[in-house]
């Protein structure tokens, strides 16, 4: 990315995430993030930093359940079914900071 990453910045992406997404694999939703972040926060931020300094990523942190949820009564191909993504919220947050920092 060229530069540092800022405490604020991890912060202010991670409370921009909706409230209402659905938990990842880990059970933890952005709600449970935004309410204990004086807990979690600095573990948050510290992941963030060292992804984006390292580029690698833990493989749990990377898990995700696809859902397919259907769209039709009687199911006859894959178009008749609405993809679920549930990925982890820090996931979401490091995919989040790519297009935050762009804006």
């Amino acid at each position: 990315m060229g530069r540092d990453i800022t405490d604020d910045e991890i912060r202010e992406v991670c409370f921009y995430l909706h409230p209402n997404k659905a938990p990842g694999p880990d059970g933890f939703n952005a709600p449970f993030f935004k309410i204990t972040w004086d807990i979690v926060g600095e573990d948050v931020i510290s992941d963030v930093q060292e992804f984006f300094r390292s580029g690698l990523l833990l493989k749990e942190i990377n898990a995700t359940i696809l859902a397919l949820v259907p769209k039709v009564p009687n199911l006859s191909k894959m178009k008749d079914f609405r993809p679920i993504f549930c990925c982890n919220t820090l996931y979401k947050i490091f995919f989040l900071f790519f297009f935050w920092v762009s804006k």
